[in-house]
């Protein structure tokens, strides 16, 4: 053997070696979110501990994940204290880097603090590895959405951050910054930066506190009322400063997270309404409070009247046959995708998809309108018709930036007579779940309330 291949057989074993002493853990199940998540370190992202969902298959550039950056409380440099809040949110769909080290066992955490700077190298690694097509998470992370948080001490670390133009939002968990009169209570090390750090705030920010017994709430509350450039929200839980992040699944404090952070990063309609409109619901959920700023109050204006609500129905496992080409008719480019059969399952129903439909779909340019037509059978015998008409756009949305949209209405043709007659009294949406393999679709199906 050369010198050369000697040396490459000894950096492949070094390699192997790192990888191996990489540590993993599955903290509650995986959470309780569709997408099961794990907690782990990963290799160049010295002192930081990263949640995320198992399979990564099911995120794309059509479907990334928005980020969220943490910073732990007591300038703790390991999210032992916050691992279930943590890893239920990665759950649902988000990439969560934690600052500090990967605590595999439920102790408290015994060594160095944590930097402010870790913030901002999570922030960096998430945007190198979006870009880089030997990683794994080439591609699939939403480096455009991206929240810096944290509790306590990791609050201030996220203030002092807060003017990155990297960072789409702000939420700061029993934290507030300290001024002059109170400034000697803070813990030695942490960051200090004076009230006027408000100002650099550019983006929409929630405070998350413990209520009056939390012992930042005063910091917090008056951060809070000093902010009037950006929206600025307040939402108070009366447990004090600890929060509920060592519950179950993080408690109260994730339904309140996971909604802003659904919101501000997912533009999900429905958790917007937590906290805008003229009736916001957070403050109708136990012990809650929610107070709101001038600019918070624009945008609630701006939301309008709350829609209406959907319902879960079913979600189809569709099969499909190879798909055929009419070519270019004065109505666009025709294509036919033929539906084989696959399988449905909902609350109150479930059974398989007939063979013998076809999806017929007309496209023009970036637009692709959808008329599929087919028939399912119930576990217990009924058929029911289903036309589902939708479209798919794939250009700019209204502020020009890349957009992916495929959204349907399918509408059920049950008989009077069976069970199943509901199917035909209400407005129904679906869209796709691409998590299937293997030459299908995933359709998930809600009634419009």
């Amino acid at each position: 053997m050369n010198v050369k291949t000697l040396l490459s057989a000894c950096m492949l074993c070094l390699a192997v070696t790192a990888t191996a002493q990489q540590k993993s853990r599955i903290i509650e199940d995986g959470g309780t979110g569709p997408y099961k998540a794990i907690m782990k370190e990963v290799a160049g992202l010295e002192e930081h501990t990263v949640f995320v969902p198992q399979d990564l298959s099911k995120f794309d550039a059509n479907h990334p994940l928005p980020v969220l950056v943490w910073g732990n409380g007591a300038c703790s440099n390991s999210p032992w204290e916050h691992m279930n809040f943590l890893n239920e949110i990665a759950s649902n769909g988000y990439l969560v880097l934690a600052t500090g080290n990967i605590p595999m066992v439920d102790e408290w955490y015994r060594g160095p603090m944590s930097r402010s700077e870790q913030q901002i190298e999570s922030i960096d690694w998430a945007y190198k590895q979006n870009a880089d097509p030997t990683s794994p998470y080439y591609q699939k992370i939403d480096v455009k959405n991206l929240c810096v948080a944290g509790m306590s001490c990791g609050g201030l670390q996220t203030l002092f951050n807060c003017a990155d133009p990297r960072i789409k939002t702000l939420m700061i968990c029993n934290s507030g910054l300290f001024n002059q009169q109170n400034a000697s209570q803070a813990v030695g090390g942490m960051p200090m930066p004076p009230k006027e750090k408000l100002n650099d705030i550019h983006t929409p920010i929630i405070y998350i506190l413990g209520g009056e017994e939390d012992i930042a709430y005063g910091n917090g509350m008056d951060d809070f009322h000093r902010i009037s450039h950006v929206p600025a929200f307040a939402a108070n839980f009366p447990v004090g400063h600890g929060g509920t992040y060592r519950e179950p699944h993080g408690g109260e404090f994730t339904v309140v997270a996971l909604a802003w952070l659904n919101w501000q990063l997912k533009g999900d309609a429905e958790a917007a309404k937590q906290f805008v409109g003229s009736t916001p619901l957070l403050p109708t959920r136990k012990d809650w409070t929610l107070e709101r700023n001038a600019k918070a109050q624009e945008v609630s204006a701006m939301v309008g009247p709350a829609g209406p609500g959907t319902e879960f129905v079913m979600q189809l496992k569709v099969t499909l046959g190879e798909f055929y080409s009419v070519g270019d008719t004065p109505q666009g480019r025709r294509t036919v995708i033929p539906i084989t059969g696959g399988t449905f399952e909902g609350p109150l129903l479930k059974g398989t998809i007939l063979n013998g439909g076809a999806d017929y779909q007309l496209a023009d340019g970036s637009r692709t309108t959808l008329e599929a037509i087919y028939s399912i059978k119930t576990d217990d015998g009924v058929f029911i018709h289903v036309r589902n008409r939708g479209i798919i756009y794939q250009g700019a949305d209204a502020q020009g930036q890349p957009s992916f949209y495929f959204k349907a209405a399918p509408q059920f043709e049950a008989p009077k007579d069976s069970k199943y007659a509901w199917l035909n009294n209400a407005i129904y949406v679906c869209e796709p779940d691409f998590s299937q393999q293997g030459g299908g679709i995933t359709l998930n199906v809600w009634k419009v309330r």
